[in-house]
This record gives C-alpha cells, sequence and structure tokens, in this order.
C-alpha cells in the first residue's frame, strides 16, 4: 500500500501533537508503547431551543492501526491504555474509518 496524502496528514499531526501511549490489550500480550493524538473533547448536544443543552467530555485517541504493535493487535473494548504516563482509561468503542485509522473512544 502506498503513501496518500491522508497518511501523510495523519504522520503531520501524530508528530505534532502526539502523546506517548502504553497500550494492554485486553486479551493478553503484554503491553507496547507508541505515539498517537489524544484529545478531551467537549460536546454540548441541545435537543430544542428551548431547552438546556447536555455537555460531555469523552476522551478520544486517533491512531493509524499499523502503529498498533506494527499492525498486529486489533483494538477491542476492555483494552487499557496510559497517556504519557499518567491517567489509565479504558477502550469504550472503537471506530474504525475504513481507510487504515481508528478513534477510540475511552472511559477513565
Amino acid at each position: 500500500m502506498g503513501w496518500s496524502l491522508a497518511d501523510a496528514a495523519i504522520l503531520a499531526a501524530r508528530d505534532e501533537f502526539a502523546s506517548a501511549i502504553v497500550y494492554t490489550p485486553a486479551a493478553g500480550g503484554g503491553p507496547f508503547s507508541f505515539s498517537a493524538v489524544f484529545d478531551r473533547p467537549y460536546v454540548e448536544v441541545q435537543l430544542s431551543p428551548a431547552e438546556q443543552g447536555i455537555a460531555s467530555r469523552r476522551p478520544v485517541v486517533d491512531l493509524r492501526l499499523a502503529d498498533l504493535n506494527s499492525g498486529s493487535t486489533t483494538p477491542v473494548p476492555g483494552d487499557t491504555l496510559t497517556v504519557d504516563g499518567g491517567t489509565s482509561y479504558t477502550v469504550e468503542e472503537v471506530e474504525p474509518d475504513g481507510r487504515g485509522s481508528v478513534k477510540l473512544y475511552l472511559h477513565g
């Protein structure tokens, strides 16, 4: 598979905004390290103009599957990760983009 503009953009973002991740699969196999973009976005949902919004912060990690243990690990809910040697999170939801990248929605 050749390089694409999307690959170049993902790698540039990772290089600029990356956090150190230690990833431990729930199925075992031991922890491994890689770099990925970690974000704690703020989201507000308002169902109608007359109602008050519902706010939520849900941490997420964006990564290329090839970076996950050289592509030999498939992320699943229940896996755990530690960001920058600090906070530990559990993977709640895995959202692949169909092009070799994935968003991991976290709890923790």
